[in-house]
């Protein structure tokens, strides 16, 4: 079943529908996951549609940015650090 992940860790948020309704937001607030949606909630069991393209697009994008931190601590002796 897919999962709207919520912003953290330096990633965007993912973007889906529930229901057919776009997730306007989707955040952590005090360790639950709440989404925001650009309409009325539905009620009852829903489906869950991911934007799959987008969400593999930021893994590729987060990986390679490991990546690169890697070598530039290794080769270079420079850290990274994000700020935000």
């Amino acid at each position: 079943m897919p999962v709207i992940y919520p912003e953290g860790g330096g990633q965007p948020a993912d973007e889906g529908t529930v229901d057919g309704i776009a997730a306007a937001s989707v955040r952590r607030v005090g360790g639950e996951i709440r989404h925001v949606l650009a309409g009325p909630a539905p009620s009852g069991r829903v489906t869950v549609e991911l934007d799959w393209t987008r969400r593999f697009d930021h893994m590729q994008q987060h990986t390679g940015q490991h990546l690169l931190t890697a070598v530039a601590e290794q080769r270079l002796g420079s850290h990274t650090t994000a700020s935000g």
